[in-house]
This record gives structure tokens, sequence and C-alpha cells, in this order.
């Protein structure tokens, strides 16, 4: 009686099976016709990388979660097997929806009054994964309609890959890229049996199997797919035993947050950009700039670059990202700030390309007004005649001065603009001094002239970035020029870092009003490198200077780097037009300070050893200023405080200038 019994219910529950089957079929035809499902709608998160691929930086999807885009190329095949003998094993054989597996759950269900096994295929799952709603019968016809439509529309890898792509692994993280970094600190490409395992069991209930929060849940769905695989033949005995020996992971690895700053320059939503930084490079100079010890009021900024290719290599746009205090958030390599005195060598290297000027040619570092612009120097003194390669390798300001206005700040500012560079908040003779404002990844754009022979390259930043091609803005000749002037100069004696590799840097520092900016830039031949320190506001800080403050990491920065050879040559002789500069201030153009005694040219015989010789003038506005032979400058406050000591014969060159920078000279003889 009881098995007759046992024997009805069956076939009723057959029949049973057998018609809500055939209703579910011919329901989901009809229904997949008109079915909606849409990929496209799922956000990704943005990846940037290093030049060699390697992730610098991941961010968050629009809706706050970490996913990946992934392809099956990128994903183990292990993994894929697994995943199939556990959810869908006739994946490559149904068109979205399994019907043996699904009459197979529904016979299940009839006969033990419970869900034993499931029937969704993964194309059934992706669809529920893209638009979730709750268990109902309507639900689930849609759901196998939606199937049906996206096995039309896509491939199977396709619909692999994005069912991969979304699965939830704990948390804001979803799809097996992101989970196998965060759970292994590795990407899919090769897992091991016990990685794949979890990685296909976690998404059945990722926040009850948290590996982190709770392991023995963990260990136990990962054992039971172990045995699934090796059941369907995917894994051997001894490589399920051995997996289920392997560790549970106990913590989430840390995503990259590398060059935050550049990250989110270039990020675009949902892609993978790939940068020209060489990762290794950035991680020492994050290292590094956050050891530098700084003043609280200031920051600081560091760009490396290829010279040649324009290339960015490195990119510290503050001292630290996540510091509120000093806005570390802030980029300081896009900012504007005062290039101090980093313009002088383009200043002289232009009026030598234009034939105005040499480094030999002589002009005089003294007091001079240019209308009502007196340029002082840093030190507050003058150094009488000098070269224009001490002038620039000792940083003088009066002469620099003089050949800008020899050249013109406007044709000047214009040489700078048909070369990429475009000054801001400033003009005239003041940008010399650096008057003027200059984003600072500009400034080492500019110095790509002194590693590319005057031709300036400009910077990028991705590798998709179109190279555009450099354009000149000095000689050769005239780059080589400052190339050996700006490497005399030597290291500063406060230099970080090795000094055991000797290496010729051509650099230039500067110093904006008041230590607002330190700035050092220069090249080895090859690279070219950048750094600023300062105030966050733009407001004087004492002691901030180029040469004490930036110049030392500067070097330190070029001791990373691979050797290079800079292109340099000794400057010789002037030619005789350019021996003297032709030159006189604005404010003085028709007018000199006469010396009537003694005359220019003239010889005197002295009566006694130790003389003090008048000096008789004319067209001077006291006080004036007084040079012997380029030195023992004195100040001279009225006529009779004119007179010169004399204690031995030569020749004697007497130099003038007044307050108004009109300016007399005479050279004589004593016997």
């Amino acid at each position: 009686m009881k098995r007759a019994r046992s024997t009805l219910v069956r076939v009723a529950a057959s029949l049973a099976v057998l018609a809500t089957s055939s209703v579910l079929m011919l329901a989901a035809w009809l229904y997949g016709v008109e079915g909606r499902v849409d990929p496209s709608a799922v956000s990704w998160s943005a990846v940037v990388t290093d030049r060699d691929h390697q992730d610098l930086h991941i961010f968050l999807a629009n809706d706050d979660r970490y996913r990946l885009k992934t392809s099956v190329a990128q994903i183990d095949p292990l993994y894929l097997k697994i995943l199939m003998a556990h959810e869908d094993h006739r994946f490559y054989n149904h068109t979205g929806v399994d019907w043996l597996a699904m009459v197979r759950a529904l016979w299940q269900l009839a006969v033990n009054g419970r869900l034993v096994s499931g029937g969704s295929t993964l194309t059934m799952q992706t669809v529920k994964l893209l638009d979730p709603a709750p268990r109902t019968l309507v639900n689930k016809l849609k759901e196998m309609q939606r199937a049906i439509t996206l096995e039309r529309r896509y491939s199977k890898a396709q619909i692999l890959a994005l069912y991969a792509g979304i699965t939830p692994y704990g948390g804001n993280v979803e799809g097996i890229e992101m989970g196998a970094r965060t759970w292994f600190g590795k990407t899919p490409e090769r897992l091991t049996p016990a990685e794949a395992a979890l990685l296909v069991a976690l998404p059945q209930s990722p926040e009850r199997l948290r590996p982190d929060r709770h392991p023995q849940q963990a260990r136990r769905a990962r054992n039971r797919i172990l045995h699934v695989a090796h059941a369907a033949g995917v894994l051997s005995a001894e490589e399920v035993n051995a997996a289920m020996l392997s560790p549970i992971p106990r913590y989430k690895h840390p995503l990259p947050k590398i060059a935050p700053h550049l990250a989110w320059r270039v990020k675009v939503e949902g892609m993978r950009v790939q940068t020209t930084l060489e990762l290794e490079l950035q991680r020492t100079l994050e290292r590094i700039s956050r050891d530098i010890l700084l003043h609280q009021r200031s920051n600081l900024a560091i760009l490396v670059a290829n010279g040649q290719s324009g290339e960015i290599l490195g990119y510290i746009g503050s001292q630290n990202y996540y510091s509120t205090h000093r806005s570390g958030a802030f980029d300081y390599v896009r900012a504007v700030r005062s290039p101090g005195s980093t313009l002088k060598p383009f200043i002289y290297g232009l009026a030598e390309t234009r034939h105005l000027a040499h480094p030999s040619t002589l002009l005089s570092d003294l007091p001079t007004a240019f209308g009502g612009y007196r340029p002082e120097n840093l030190d507050h003194q003058f150094h009488g005649e000098v070269t224009i390669a001490n002038a620039l390798r000792r940083s003088l300001n009066v002469p620099a001065v003089k050949v800008l206005n020899k050249i013109t700040p406007a044709r000047f500012t214009a040489a700078l603009e048909q070369n990429g560079i475009q000054l801001e908040n400033g003009e005239g003779l003041p940008i010399a001094l650096g008057g003027a404002g200059l984003p600072f990844e500009k400034l080492v754009e500019l110095y790509t002239a002194l590693a590319g022979d005057g031709k300036v390259q400009p910077l990028r930043l991705r590798m998709d970035d179109l190279m555009r091609q450099p354009s000149r803005l000095l000689s050769a000749s005239a780059t080589q020029h400052l190339n050996w002037i700006l490497a005399s100069a030597g290291a500063p004696k406060n230099r970080m870092g090795s000094t055991q590799r000797a290496r010729q840097i051509a650099f230039k520092t500067g110093t904006g009003p008041g230590g607002s900016d330190a700035l050092a830039v220069g090249t080895d031949g090859r690279h070219v490198v950048g750094v600023w320190t300062g105030t966050i506001s733009g407001g004087p800080l004492a002691g901030n200077r180029g040469l004490e403050q930036a110049a030392p990491i500067l070097h330190q920065v070029f001791d990373l780097l691979p050797q290079a050879t800079l292109r340099q040559k000794r400057p010789g002789a002037a030619p005789p037009m350019l021996v003297r500069l032709k030159h006189r201030s604005q404010a003085t153009e028709n007018r000199v300070i006469r010396i009537l005694f003694p005359l220019s040219g003239s010889t005197i015989k002295l009566k006694k050893r130790r003389t003090q010789l008048p000096l008789n003038i004319q067209g001077a506005t006291y006080p004036i200023v007084r040079l012997i032979n380029d030195s023992s400058m004195k100040i001279i406050n009225r006529p009779a405080e004119t007179g010169m000591n004399i204690d031995q014969p030569g020749t004697y060159k007497v130099s003038l200038v007044d307050r108004n920078g009109v300016v007399g000279r005479s050279v004589f003889y004593v016997q």
C-alpha cells in the first residue's frame, strides 16, 4: 500500500514537473523575444598603470565598488573548469537556459519538498547579477527570458567574462580580477587549486564566507568546491588533499595607491590608462619625499622626465597626498609659481643664439636703473665688470636684466611662447628675476632644451599621447656653452645622497620673492629633473632658497638615474664685436658721467709712493658707486669724498655709477 502510494506521488510529481517545465519553456520562449538586458550599464573601475602595465592606482567605479573588466584570456583555465563543474557543466551546450537542469531541480523540489540543487545557468546568474530581483516565479521567467536574449547577442566568452567581472567577493569588491587581488594579492592568470576553489565558493555567499571575518566557513566552502572538482575529474585526489591544507587568507591585500596626483590627472572612467612612469623610480621618489624634513608651512614637488622623448618618469605632486594640514591633495607640479632665477640661462642662451652676446662678453654688475626698476643681487652687493659666463655661474641679477633689456622682454617671451612655454602674471624686465608666473611642469619642459641641444621637447604623461616634435629655442652651440657653465658650478655643499657617483649635471637654482619658492632644475644630458619647495599659500618663508633647499634634493634624485653624458663645450673668446655688451639703460640713453681728471688714456707721474688722487667729475647725481679695477667698491655721498688712494704704479680703471644709473669710466696709467 505504501509502495503504491509512493509510486503515485512520484507519477503526480513527474506530471507536475512536466507541465510546469512546459509552461516555463513556452513562457520563456514567448517572453524572450522582447527581453531587455544591458551589460553596458555596468560601471567599471578606472586603472592607471606605469609604462610596463604595472598597476599604479585603482579607482572606485561610479557605484563605489571596485570592479575591473576582465577577459577570458586573463583568467586561469583551472578556475573556469572548477566554476563550470560546480555551476554549469553544460555551459557551452545550452542557449541560456539548461532545461535538463531545470527539470531536475523541479523534480527534486517536488519529491523532497525542498530545493536540492539549482537550475540556474551561468548566463542566468549573470542576468540576476545585472538586475537583482526577489525570487518569484515571475522574476524567474524574466531571468530565463533575459538569459536567452543575452545568449543571442553575445558570445559564450563574452558572457563568461561578464560573469567573472561582476560576481561579488565581499564588501565592495566584485569580479574575479578584484577578488584575486584582494584575497591573494595577485591577478587571476595563475591560480592554485585552493585559490581557484575559494574564488568559486565566495560568490555563493560573499559576506557569510568572507575569509577575513569567517575563515572556518570559508574553508568549508572551499573544500566542498574542491570535492566537486574532484568528482567532475577536474582535480586529482592528490591535488585536492594538498589544496585542503592551504591556509585561508586572513586579510585583504591593499590596493596600489602610487602616484596619486598623476593618477587622478589622467584617469578615464572604466578604462585602463598606461602612463610613462617607471614604477620603481616612482616608489623611491615617494619614499624620499616622505623622509625629507620640511617647514610646516611648506611642501615640495619633484618631476623627472626623459629629455629626448618628453616622457615623465617620476611625478611627486606633493610630499604626502593624504596630508590635510599641508594641502597634500593639491598638485604643485601644475601650480603656477615664481621661477626665480631659473630663466637666466635661457636669457643668455637666446642672446647668444641671436648673436647679441657671448659667454665671454663683458658687462658691468653695478647699480643700474631701468626707468623706475633698480634690480639688486641677492647678497645686496655688486661685483663690477664680469663675463656673462661668470654672471650666470654666480646668478647675478643686474647682468641678466641688462641682457634681457638687450633682447627686449617682448621678444624673449615670444620666443618662449613659440616653444609652448607661456609666462603668466608678469611682464617687462622683472621676468628675468622671477617676476612672472610659470607652471612648475612647464619649467621642467623648458629645461629639456638643455638636454636636446636647444630643442624644447613637450612633456607627455601617457604612452598613447601623441609624441610632438621638439621645437628649437636655442642654437646647439649656445646650449652646449650653457651646459658647461652650469655644470662647472658643481654640486651644493649640503648635497644629499651618494657622493661617489661622478656625474656632470647642468643645473640652475631659483628663489621666489621672500623665499616663497625654492627651485632647482637640471639635466645630465638625458634626464631632466626639477625640484620645488615652497609655501602652500605663496607667502614668504625665511631661509627657503633654491641652493640650500631644492638643489640637494635634485642631486639625490639624479643619483637614482642611469648614467648619461652631458653635451657641453667650453666657450672660447668672444668675437670682436661682442667683447663688451653695448647697452645703456633706458633712463640714461643720452647721458654719461664725464671724468675730467684723470682723463682716460692719460699717464700720471706720482711724486711719492702713496698718494690720494682726486677725481674731477661732471654730470653725476650723488650718491655714486665707485669701483677701482672692478673691485674696491665705495659709495661716495658728496664731491669731497671722490679721492682715491694710489699706492703703486700700474694701469687703473675707474668705474662710476650714480643714483640714476648714469655710468662713467676712465682708464689711465700711473708711473
